[in-house]
This record gives structure tokens, sequence and C-alpha cells, in this order.
């Protein structure tokens, strides 16, 4: 099921209330007593990577190893929003 999620820019919350399992989802981090703080990131990182499913045509319900590894590429590629360099995700080893 593809959604019609509207832009980050417009809110995540906006995002996210057309897409009612990730609503659903952060609701349930709500309830598990994570701090509003955690949520609110969880909230915006998840309207962004639903975002990102619309923009390349990929149901986030269905999407599999190769569509997390394209998201997951795309935040790389991304300039750091502090640092005006690329993003790095460290793998930990090493």
């Amino acid at each position: 099921m593809l959604l019609a999620v509207p832009p980050v820019e417009s809110g995540w919350r906006a995002a996210l209330d057309a897409a009612p399992p990730a609503s659903a989802w952060l609701e349930l981090q709500t309830d598990l007593g994570l701090a509003p703080r955690t949520v609110e990131a969880y909230g915006r990182a998840l309207a962004d990577y639903l975002a990102v499913c619309v923009r390349d045509g990929i149901d986030p319900c269905r999407a599999g190893r190769s569509d997390i590894a394209r998201y997951v590429r795309d935040l790389m590629a991304r300039p750091h929003p502090r640092r005006g360099g690329s993003v790095g995700i460290g793998s930990g080893a090493g």
C-alpha cells in the first residue's frame, strides 16, 4: 500500500497522520514510557523515512533489506546540518 505522505517540511506530524501504521507505532512508543523528546526524534526520523519511500515508490509496509539500504545510502549522502559535510554512519567495527 503506497502512501500519500505530505512532505516533511509540512510537519512531521502531518506526515505520520497520513500513515496510520506509523502513527500507531509512535503512539506505542509513548505508551511504553519513552521520553517525549525521544518520541519526537523518532517521529521526525519516521516521517523522513516515509517521505523517501514516497519519493522512491516504496511501500514502507513491505520494504525489504535493499529498500532500507537505499534509505541509509540516502542518509549518508546528505550534508550534515551543523557541519555542512556528509553524515557518517559508522559500523562500530574497527
